[in-house]
């Protein structure tokens, strides 16, 4: 008799064996179903946009930039070389964040040379001050962005005037100040000359004295880490994301010396991107024309004839359709030449500024046109559009030469800046002692313009001279002009605000761009001319005392304030992030000790204009 059981033919085991394994799988899978942490959640999906049939496949009608407001930045920070009016009352948490601050940049250590300057013993110096330092940084700026800088004293301290202060290198983070161990990621740096309210006397005290109290760096801060620009598509897709890719890539090839791509996938709906060098000083434009360039990017011509149709059928989408002829390039300049004299005024202005950008010289009859007889509120931006042109031309150079003479202001400024950005033969600059260039225009109108953000210049039109016979005392007559008759040497007078060393007395030329120059010449063994050493504040409120007192031909006018505007939006718009990268709070580090933030003093509520006038005050002993 067999006692033996009957043998399991062998693919019954492999049968059962993939039955186990088939149910081990589905337990996990249950088991993952379950444990939300291994969840995988998944957007819902976004509708197509409400767009313009002629604005779909673009990437802005399937994606938007992540982060494109403006970035608001800001530290404390250390001026130096005030004349006594600083101040060593600093809130505890401020001054130990400081002295730590500047212990690593090497204050107090013999081996960087400063082991007998302590953190402690700066800040408890009259001559230094402590204040809180402000930027806005553009969406997409890279690193070795410039931008300019606002300083504020710390309210409470007894701080007088930053008058001739420094601001030492101070890093600049994302957000309002705090004060504490924690702090986020440095992504700026500033520092650089104190440029204060030029039109209030120095030295001033009073109600006068508020606005020695606040001023800016022009160009003095720098970005050290770029921000990442991402496109976020409405609806994860590899696909479309690879087809994006590609558009961006095609559009905006790599040049010499950029190490990635434009754009680089991160995952289905992430798309990271790099600004070409090109673009550096222009991130708001370059982010405008990739939102308007195409996916698919086939028929560049046919589409650009359907952009240019929709210029006449559709003028309110003159903005959007304008980015999209740019988006498309060189190819866009045979459909749009026959809008560039078209008789309304939206589309010939998109049609003008897509073919100034893309180059055609076929346009600068038109925008001169414009800039001559246009309409008043066009005629600047037509002004400003002829500095795209390429390239010597002749006829651009007379006209923005007439434009010199123009009875707009506005208009003579905005002429100039065009000239300038041509690098026009026509315009010769100078440096002063590394303050500030000098600029001097071929005008028949004189005239003298001083910028007040971004790159410090004094710009002076024609022969500006200073008026003889004549006698002017300004400053609290520490500053004295006098010529006793039209051919009579022009005598000035100067007593320096801290009162050291010797009055100055000496006959000085009448000629403006002279006089600019010992204004804030420093003498040196090397160049040992006579100067009264003032600063770019100083130089300009001289001459803006000088010409108030009518001592100066023509007019005075002044750059409008604009990085107060931009600080007040990015202050409101600004949200902190969830986790800093670098704000890491373990139980021996404080939390950050949040600062009230000071309101910039004279806010202006109107809306934003290039100059602002100066008329001189009403004479009340007259």
């Amino acid at each position: 008799m067999n006692h033996h059981k009957p043998r399991t033919p062998r693919w019954m085991h492999r049968t059962r064996t993939l039955a186990s394994l088939a149910a081990t799988c589905l337990l996990v899978l249950v088991v993952a179903c379950e444990n939300p942490t291994r969840r995988r959640i998944t957007r819902p999906h976004v509708p197509p946009r409400d767009l313009p049939a002629v604005l779909r496949g673009t990437i802005g009608a399937e994606a938007s930039i992540g982060e494109h407001r403006p970035l608001l930045v800001s530290g404390f920070g250390i001026v130096v070389g005030l004349r006594g009016t600083g101040s060593s009352d600093v809130p505890i948490p401020v001054r130990e964040q400081i002295e730590r601050e500047a212990a690593l940049h090497g204050f107090g250590q013999e081996s960087a040379g400063l082991a007998g300057i302590t953190p402690s013993r700066l800040l408890n110096d009259p001559n230094t001050a402590v204040v809180i330092v402000q930027g806005v940084i553009p969406a997409g700026a890279q690193a070795g962005y410039l931008f300019d800088l606002s300083v504020i004293t710390l309210r409470g301290t007894s701080t007088t005037s930053l008058e001739n202060g420094r601001l030492y290198t101070t890093q600049l983070r994302p957000g309002v100040p705090t004060a504490g161990r924690a702090q986020q990621t440095a992504i700026a740096k500033g520092g650089g000359p104190v440029f204060l309210n030029p039109f209030a006397e120095p030295g001033q005290l009073g109600e006068q004295s508020l606005g020695q109290l606040a001023g800016r760096i022009l160009s003095g801060g720098v970005v050290t880490k770029g921000r990442p620009l991402d496109i976020i598509l409405d609806n994860p897709s590899h696909s479309r994301a690879r087809a994006i890719v590609d558009a961006i890539n095609r559009r905006f090839p790599r040049p010499f010396g950029q190490i990635d791509e434009t754009a680089r996938g991160i995952n289905d709906e992430t798309i990271r991107l790099t600004i070409p060098p090109a673009w550096g000083d222009r991130p708001e434009e370059f982010i405008q024309i990739l939102l308007h360039s195409r996916i698919d990017q086939r028929f560049p011509q046919q589409f650009a004839v359907r952009y240019a149709d929709a210029l006449r059928e559709q003028p309110g989408l003159a903005g959007d359709l304008s980015w999209c002829l740019q988006a498309i390039g060189p190819h866009s300049k045979g459909a749009i030449k026959t809008l560039y004299d078209y008789p309304e005024i939206q589309p010939r202005l998109a049609a003008l500024r897509a073919g100034a950008r893309l180059g055609d010289p076929l346009v600068a009859p038109h925008l001169i046109e414009l800039a001559q007889t246009g309409p008043a509120a066009l005629r600047d931006d037509a002004i400003r559009l002829l500095a795209e042109l390429p390239g010597p031309n002749p006829g651009v150079h007379h006209a923005l030469h007439d434009l010199l003479n123009d009875d707009d202001v506005n208009i003579r400024i905005a002429a100039y800046e065009t000239l300038a950005e041509r690098a026009d033969w026509s315009i010769t600059r100078s440096t002063v002692g590394r303050k500030f260039h000098l600029d001097r225009v071929q005008a028949e109108k004189p005239m003298v313009y001083v910028s007040l953000q971004k790159q410090p210049r004094i710009v002076v039109f024609g022969d500006v001279q200073i008026n003889r016979p004549l006698f002017l005392r300004t400053w609290s007559d520490r500053l004295m002009l006098s010529a006793e008759t039209p051919q009579s040497p022009l005598r000035l007078f100067y007593r320096s605000l801290d009162g050291g060393g010797e009055p100055v007395t000496l006959d000085v030329a009448p000629e403006l761009p002279q006089f600019i120059r010992l204004l804030a010449h420093e003498s040196t063994i090397e160049y040992p001319a006579p100067g009264l050493e003032l600063s770019y504040s100083e130089t300009i409120g001289a001459l803006y005392g000088i010409w108030k007192e009518g001592g100066l031909s023509g007019d005075f006018v002044g750059e409008q304030d604009r990085l107060t505007s931009a600080l007040l939006a990015a202050s409101d718009t600004y949200v902190a992030p969830a986790r800093p990268e670098s704000a890491r709070v373990s139980s021996e580090d404080e939390a950050p000790e949040p600062v009230e933030m000071p309101v910039p003093p004279e806010v202006d509520e109107q809306p934003p204009t290039l100059v602002v006038p100066l008329t001189p005050e009403p004479d009340k002993d007259r």
